[in-house]
């Protein structure tokens, strides 16, 4: 689980809890579009050989060890969609 969503998910803990699973389904599912939207976007650049999400919410993008270029540009992509590296 993302952390964004499990420090929701704490912070509705003493809610009503139909709201509280409503705006965690509504988070997840921006979560969702918003991980969709980076991992096409660094799927292509030239560079990046695969791409693996773990349960966690973690990705991790396994790039040729000699296109440093890639490597600079999913950093700049993913500071963009204001992910930290």
């Amino acid at each position: 689980m993302p952390a964004a969503i499990h420090r929701l998910q704490e912070a509705l803990d003493d809610v009503n809890h139909e709201r509280s699973r409503q705006l965690i389904r509504e988070a997840l599912q921006y979560e969702e579009i918003h991980l969709s939207e980076w991992l096409q976007t660094v799927n292509g650049l030239e560079g990046v050989q695969h791409i693996e999400c773990d349960r966690d919410g973690s990705e991790t993008v396994w790039f040729d060890p000699n296109d440093v270029f890639a490597i600079e540009a999913t950093l700049d992509v993913a500071q963009s969609f204001g992910w930290s590296v």
